[in-house]
């Protein structure tokens, strides 16, 4: 008996160490909000919070718009997952997302930067445009 708790705490602790702590989890609540079919809020709660970035809210608007008619076009939202992190020492990350719906994949790509103790995404972008070469994802 002790074994078996002994397993499960050294579980829940690799779990735990192995959450999205690097960046806020602002990559997850958007891709949460997408399977939602809340693209607003998808957009609103990670790039719209950003105070500081070159983000006027007609381009947030847009990018909303884009979004939304993507997702569309891919059918039913099915699953996503974390496929990528890296970063330049413990301010800058990048964090790439697969989307999955369908009839095809979303990749998802967000810039985060902290410049305090908060997360900031500076940037989104997407495609369905990508392949895998040598184990690294290349966008067309």
């Amino acid at each position: 008996m002790k074994k078996l708790f002994c397993i499960a705490t050294l579980a829940a602790l690799l779990t735990a160490c192995g959450s999205n702590s690097d960046d806020d989890g602002l990559p997850e609540t958007f891709a949460n909000h997408v399977a939602a079919q809340n693209y607003s809020e998808a957009v609103a709660q990670t790039i719209g919070k950003n105070q500081w970035g070159d983000i006027n809210p007609q381009s947030l608007v847009e990018f909303t718009a884009k979004l939304t008619q993507s997702a569309n076009s891919m059918g039913a939202y099915k699953f996503h997952e974390r496929v990528a992190s890296e970063g330049i020492g413990e301010r800058w990350r990048k964090v790439t997302y697969l989307i999955g719906f369908e009839r095809e994949p979303l990749l998802v790509v967000f810039t985060l930067y902290k410049p305090a103790d908060k997360w900031l995404v500076m940037d989104i972008s997407y495609t369905k445009h990508f392949r895998i070469d040598n184990g690294q994802i290349i966008t067309k």
